[in-house]
């Protein structure tokens, strides 16, 4: 069985014609059997996988998952979202944090394509967090890549099966697993405002595909002409207005319509999602408030002219907003719990959009049908929200909040001090509007209107967690399961405490340091 098969054998069955004996699994205190773990693989592939190809087939997976358990709990913590299986549906919360540890091991271990699959898998199907910036995806995401660029896998095909010693299937998987970590890394990038780890010149759109891999292939096309457009959108001349563009901004548009005829075919929810992410940022660049000239001196520096710019004004505005309500609308039915932080990301920019044209473009815009998308957009973010204070919720929070104001304009709308945004949000590489409104809600909460309940710390969970060695330590945290904060208590012992008895941090640091009083920990 080769890359993206899509074997419809169970693993159970796979595992009895390979001889393979699957053993109970166990992290920390939470255990499954054989034959729930097995079920797990086939409900991955028959709901997750097939939205980006870029494992082997479930044989594979069956004899990686024994010498990679982190291959293992991330099939299960993600097929754990559409388990049948009361008692696997459960453990998905208190997985969090076990799975997360276990994937900061991986820092440590050899290089080997089975981890990065496992990260891959984790950064596409995240676990819960709170603010973005709890949301580990990224490092992961970091991860995976520099291990395939050490692994090579960015290489030609023919040098892939040179390395593989001729085995033609273990080079197409390597050039698979590349091509999901084009995809990973630049759609984080794209969530974080931060250039891509991966160079350019390493992501060929032109691979040769293996057999039912091609959504893979225009995924990885998709990905590279949004590190173009990225790039085109971070420039700066030095005066922190941007230089003339718009005869390369037009370009790409029309680049970005020759896409949508080579993506409709596949048929895929997600690669429709990932196209309209970037025709939103593309289109939001023009009439982001943000970056439009202030004066006629402004404008002539930037070569701009004030008829042509109210043109393209409201050519994009009315592309922006036809392409953000399309997909809101083909969302709304969709099996949100099958969802990608892809298509999550591309769902809520869609959001922004359409409530950043409803505010200050309002003949743009019906109004009651607007109305009617954003009530029902947010009943289904909340339907992904795991407590109170999590990404879900505050993304509803943001946009009740904004959708009940005006625009910007008045005294309460002076600029923050930016070394206080510095650190939470990222504009350099084009985010887009999502930034803008993200930045204005913020205000909100530094004037001490808070959210109603912070996530839960690590150490209050009733029942310490086994280490396997004896040990124990602070578990997920309470009931349903919300994510530990960054922050904890704000003393950061949520965070350092169970750091003292980790392989991993008994290998970075000394035995006697005291995590409170290090400089290093403030």
């Amino acid at each position: 069985m080769g890359v993206g098969d899509c074997d419809s054998r169970s693993a159970a069955h796979l595992a009895a014609v390979l001889d393979v004996t699957v053993p109970s699994m166990a992290l920390g205190d939470i255990e499954i059997a054989p034959e729930d773990f097995l079920q797990c693989i086939d409900l991955f592939y028959t709901h997750f996988h097939p939205q980006l190809p870029f494992l082997s087939g479930k044989s594979a997976v069956i004899k990686d998952s024994l010498a990679c358990p982190l291959l293992a709990w991330a099939v299960v913590v993600v097929a754990a979202r559409v388990s049948p299986n009361p008692m696997v549906n459960s453990i998905r919360a208190r997985l969090t944090w076990p799975v997360r540890r276990l994937a900061a091991l991986s820092i440590m271990t050899p290089r080997s394509l089975p981890t990065i699959q496992a990260l891959l898998i984790l950064c596409l199907w995240p676990m819960p967090y709170a603010a973005i910036i709890d949301d580990p995806s990224w490092i992961w995401s970091g991860i995976a890549n520099q291990k395939a660029l050490q692994l090579g896998l960015y290489r030609p095909l023919q040098r892939l099966i040179e390395y593989a010693k001729g085995d033609l299937q273990v080079a197409k998987s390597m050039q698979s697993i590349w091509m999901a970590c084009v995809v990973v890394g630049q759609m984080h990038s794209t969530r974080h405002g931060i250039p891509s780890t991966i160079p350019l010149e390493h992501v060929n759109p032109q691979f040769p595909l293996p057999q039912g891999t091609q959504i893979l292939g225009a995924a990885v096309e998709l990905a590279r002409k949004d590190m173009v457009i990225s790039s085109l959108l971070a420039q700066r001349d030095g005066t922190s207005i941007p230089p003339a563009r718009t005869p390369a901004l037009r370009a790409l548009a029309v680049e970005l319509e020759d896409l949508e005829a080579k993506v409709q075919p596949y048929q895929s929810p997600m690669l429709d999602r990932i196209l309209s992410t970037i025709k939103l940022r593309l289109y939001s660049f023009v009439f982001r408030r943000s970056i439009e000239p202030a004066t006629p001196a402004d404008r002539a520096r930037s070569g701009l002219k004030s008829n042509s710019d109210q043109a393209d004004l409201t050519m994009y505005v009315s592309k922006a907003y036809a392409v953000a309500t399309n997909l809101i609308t083909t969302s709304l039915d969709d099996d949100v719990q099958r969802w990608t932080f892809i298509d999550l990301q591309s769902f809520i920019m869609a959001l922004f959009t359409v409530l950043d044209i409803s505010r200050r473009h309002r003949n743009f815009v019906n109004v009651q049908h607007a109305s009617e998308m954003f009530q029902r957009a947010s009943e289904l973010l909340k339907s992904c929200s795991v407590i109170d204070g999590d990404h879900f919720y505050r993304v509803c929070e943001i946009i009740n909040y904004l959708s009940s104001k005006p625009p910007p304009g008045g005294e309460s709308d002076q600029p923050l001090d930016p070394d206080a945004m510095a650190t939470a949000i990222r504009p350099e590489a084009g985010i887009g509007v999502a930034y803008d409104m993200v930045k204005e809600a913020k205000k909100r909460y530094r004037r001490s209107v808070r959210f109603p309940e912070e996530f839960p710390d690590l150490s209050a969970d009733p029942a310490p967690m086994d280490r396997g060695d004896g040990s124990t330590g602070g578990g997920l945290g309470v009931g349903a399961g919300g994510e530990g904060s960054s922050v904890g208590d704000g003393s950061g012992s949520a965070d350092y405490e169970w750091m003292r008895d980790d392989f991993l941090s008994q290998s970075m640091f000394p035995a006697d340091l005291n995590f409170p009083s290090w400089s290093g920990w403030q």
